[in-house]
């Protein structure tokens, strides 16, 4: 999302600064016009185009090695001052806030043009209807602006004759032409973009050429227009859905181009400019590949039941699931390095050896192994894990290793043998010190019931990570 909102971000930046150098001093209006309503358009939706151009550029795989090089574990911790358990965070209410800003401001955004057609409303009350040319327009005692709206022309009922017909040959090109349909288009722009300053920009430059092209259209006696446009006082506040006859920031630029030659038709050929910016844009999106999910989880199908249960608990690098050779190849790198995690035997033959012989994964056994304490409780296994995690998030402490700001993990598993008790633990993190307090806390478990697997007592193998956050 961040990538995509920078993206977009840019594009809308490289198309809006176009306009403003080479387009906007143009007396193309229309064009103009159109390229205002595509700015927004092509920013939203070019970058999530893709096409192949055959480009063969191969995409950041950091993310993707990040994700590798962390074991998958059933039973994380997570902390932001000091080790707190998994179950404690999951009961706060883990509440968005950029959400909640976000769905705020479109709230207020939207807040403020209800009000505005509120406005419209009173207005349209205390005015008399009439129609103009097949155009509806409200006359209104005293009204200090002429505007339209949404094809409705509003305006001052006691203005003389002359300039009556003036305003009005301006405000209804604005309805011929249905500006009102860009505006519209904008103010939902603004509600759903609220945050985004392009958005305010592009509206104003687009407001801007609507005055001109109405301008434009009516402005055959342009000293007489122009003084009509100097002579007029106009102090009502501006709506933003509106096209208004009178207004303070555009008075200066209307009058200018009322007097402006037109351009030469050559100059617009600038308009080409968009086909390399949306180009460079498509090939920037068709370029840049984000890590897929894919790529780091293997699902194979011949994996039995109790296989893809087991592997759950093993400390595979990167994969929720993995292939049988990679299974194999997974009980080798323990044989060498864990001789004493090692099951010595399949699961399926378990009942023939001794349970000394037999350690099995947590997942997989009969009946888990648990501490007195959970005697009375019918789940044992997520009662021990519960248990394990609250031992770990009490007594484990790392304040006193003077660590720098940032996040830390520690990854830890242990045998629970067959008589009960937590042997062969190992440990791994960033620092000794990190490590020692691990084992330390680990060596503090008190024995188990072992656990049962056909009938046998047998060994369980149990691993899970410790993973906090130093912030100062």
């Amino acid at each position: 999302m961040i990538q995509y909102l920078i993206h977009s971000t840019v594009l809308a930046l490289l198309l809006y600064g176009s306009y403003r150098i080479w387009l906007r001093k143009q007396t193309f209006f229309q064009w103009n016009r159109i390229w205002l309503l595509l700015v927004p358009v092509l920013s939203i939706a070019l970058p999530f185009i893709h096409i192949d151009f055959g480009i063969d550029i191969l995409p950041d795989t950091t993310a993707v090695k990040d994700l590798v090089n962390q074991p998958v574990y059933y039973d994380p911790l997570m902390d932001t001052n000091s080790l707190t358990l998994a179950e404690e965070v999951n009961n706060k209410i883990d509440l968005n806030w950029w959400l909640i800003i976000y769905v705020a401001g479109a709230l207020v955004s939207l807040t403020c043009f209800i009000l505005q057609r509120l406005k419209i409303s009173v207005i349209r009350k205390a005015s008399t209807l009439k129609f103009i040319n097949n155009i509806p327009v409200y006359q209104i005692p005293r009204l200090e602006n002429a505007f339209s709206v949404d094809g409705h022309i509003y305006m001052n009922s006691d203005l003389e004759n002359k300039d009556f017909e003036i305003i009005f040959k301006h405000e209804s090109v604005h309805v011929i032409q249905k500006h009102y349909l860009d505006l519209r288009f904008y103010v939902l722009l603004k509600i759903i973009l609220w945050f985004h300053p392009m958005v305010y920009l592009l509206q104003k430059e687009l407001k801007l050429i609507h005055e001109f092209i109405a301008d434009q259209s009516c402005a055959s006696h342009k000293e007489n227009y122009t003084e009509l446009l100097l002579n007029q006082t106009f102090n009502t506040k501006e709506l933003s859905f509106a096209n208004s006859f009178f207004n303070h920031s555009h008075l200066k630029n209307r009058i200018k181009m009322i007097h402006k030659p037109l351009s030469q038709k050559t100059k617009i050929f600038n308009y080409i400019l968009i086909i390399p910016i949306a180009l460079s844009s498509l090939i920037y999106t068709s370029c840049v590949t984000e890590p897929q999910e894919e790529e780091i989880i293997i699902i194979e199908e011949e994996l039995s039941y109790e296989d893809k249960e087991a592997l759950d608990e093993f400390p595979i690098e990167g994969q929720t699931k993995i292939s049988k050779e990679q299974y194999e190849k997974f009980l080798e790198w323990l044989k060498i390095n864990h001789p004493d995690m090692y099951p010595k035997e399949t699961i399926s033959e378990v009942s023939s050896y001794t349970t000394i012989d037999v350690t099995l994964p947590f997942s997989v056994v009969d009946e888990h192994p648990y501490p007195n304490t959970c005697d009375n409780e019918i789940d044992k296994k997520i009662c021990t894990q519960e248990f394990i995690s609250k031992h770990v998030a009490d007594n484990f402490d790392y304040k006193g290793f003077n660590l720098a700001q940032g996040r830390y993990k520690i990854t830890a598993q242990f045998k629970i043998n067959a008589n009960g008790q937590v042997v062969s633990i190992q440990t791994g993190a960033k620092t000794p010190e990190l490590e020692n307090e691990a084992k330390r806390v680990l060596k503090l478990l008190p024995k188990f019931v072992p656990g049962k697997h056909k009938g046998k007592d047998v060994g369980v193998f149990y691993a899970l990570p410790i993973i906090f956050e130093v912030n100062k």
